[in-house]
């Protein structure tokens, strides 16, 4: 999906969740072109391959048949159309050289930085740089490991033979760092899930995703922009998005959820230990929104985010964690029949959209250390983030068929910015846009 107008190497195409971005980029497909088509799920790769037009073929590393890293790098030089996840894709910096002649599309972007907590920039000036086992990049801060960092290298593999990086000094971002994948600056030690070299390696870029405001994915190409024109992108948005909205603000009940008044809704305060007391008030809350507000709607009909570490136990989905248990919502062992735990990064996925109800346990902010990182420091863009990450849930629900659905949202902040959203009165920064006509065409060659 390749905009007809583009000027510039990459293209955002800001649609909201629903309206078709995927259907119509694949019948925008045409023969004798090659396409690199990014996507966070395996089932989507078979839709990908089934529903691609007559006349152009896509591929995917199997499983079973060796390394897909491998196999992906053997598909590249043949030429082939290709459907990948996201997983994949990131890893992908030693076939960078391979992309000059693919369009590359990416289906729902994920978050492309992570800051590696326990690693400040002082401590891996003085541990990698100073000395030599790092060197870092002066205009995009990228680190490359030197042969005095590789030394430590242990041989390690998954099940399908792609290696693993790991390594005994600092394994957990030597993989990253052989990847090209981490990156330094004042503000601290980053990883990026995909190197610039991937990223902006093909012939183009497409992004399709929505709400790019509040996304890092835009943020981070932001960055790129000052010292790479291939990452200066274009905005093509949803034409019909005002009657969107509109139509969004009739379908969509949103709730409160009273919840004890000390409770903070944050991931990193939700990954910490709650008294029980205040655990059981939480688990007695979901089971009166169910049993007695929600009286009658089938518990497999509703969807619910928090930290998995508070819905599950011992590690495992099979048992109910220290806010389900007192629910009665759970289910039976391993959830059969009760409500539907998802990530909060759940995306581009209808496995969902029967669902009628929705409960966000969340109160969603940017790492703050991210956020300088990219230049989006403040609360807007915190308020844009927070936004973009509910409204991605909240439409996996059967709101995406035109359906009315039912949300409840007990931190104060998450409900009025989603109210506000609703109700048209938030702002956006529209940035450079093209002609949403027409968006899904395709074009020989990008500038």
């Amino acid at each position: 999906m390749l905009h007809p107008k583009r000027v510039r190497h990459t293209v955002i195409i800001d649609r909201p969740c629903g309206t078709g971005k995927t259907t119509e980029m694949l019948a925008s497909l045409q023969p004798g072109i090659k396409y690199l088509l990014v996507t966070p799920y395996l089932a989507e790769i078979e839709r990908f391959i089934q529903d691609a037009p007559e006349g152009v073929e896509i591929t995917t590393p199997n499983e079973g048949k060796g390394p897909k890293l491998v196999q992906l790098e053997r598909l590249l030089k043949e030429g082939k159309s290709l459907a990948i996840t996201h997983r994949l894709f990131f890893m992908m910096l030693r076939c960078a050289h391979l992309l000059s002649e693919y369009h590359i599309i990416i289906d729902e972007a994920p978050n492309p930085v992570s800051y590696v907590d326990g690693i400040d920039q002082l401590v891996f000036e003085d541990v990698f740089v100073s000395d030599g086992r790092a060197t870092v990049d002066e205009d995009t801060r990228q680190v490359t490991p030197t042969e005095k960092w590789r030394k430590y290298e242990s041989s390690s593999f998954t099940s399908e033979g792609d290696p693993t990086f790991s390594n005994r000094f600092f394994g957990e971002i030597y993989g990253p760092a052989i990847q090209g994948q981490l990156h330094v600056d004042k503000a601290g030690v980053f990883t990026i899930a995909a190197p610039n070299q991937v990223l902006l390696g093909g012939r183009s870029l497409t992004v399709m995703t929505f709400l790019s405001e509040g996304s890092f994915i835009r943020a981070y190409l932001d960055t790129l922009a000052h010292g790479n024109p291939k990452a200066r992108y274009q905005l093509a948005y949803y034409p019909a998005l005002h009657e969107w909205l509109k139509e969004a603000r009739e379908l969509v009940t949103v709730e409160d959820l009273k919840l004890p008044p000390n409770l903070n809704l944050s991931f990193s305060r939700q990954t910490r230990r709650n008294n029980p007391k205040t655990c059981k008030a939480v688990g007695d809350a979901l089971r009166n929104l169910v049993y007695r507000r929600w009286k009658g709607v089938d518990r497999t009909n509703i969807i619910l985010t928090c930290a998995k570490q508070k819905w599950f136990a011992r590690g495992s989905d099979m048992f109910a964690g220290p806010w389900a248990e007192h629910s009665r919502v759970f289910g039976r062992k391993g959830g059969e029949g009760g409500i539907k735990w998802l990530p909060n990064k759940t995306r581009g996925t209808n496995l969902y959209k029967h669902a009628s109800h929705a409960i966000y346990l969340y109160a969603m902010s940017p790492n703050p250390l991210v956020q300088s990182f990219l230049g989006v420091s403040g609360k807007r863009f915190s308020d844009h983030f927070a936004l973009a990450e509910l409204v991605q849930l909240v439409w996996r629900t059967r709101v995406r068929d035109g359906l009315p659905i039912t949300v409840a949202i007990p931190d104060k902040r998450m409900r009025e910015i989603f109210n506000d959203w609703l109700d048209g009165n938030i702002e956006w920064h529209v940035g450079p846009l093209v002609d949403p006509d027409h968006d899904f065409a395709v074009i020989d060659e990008a500038a």
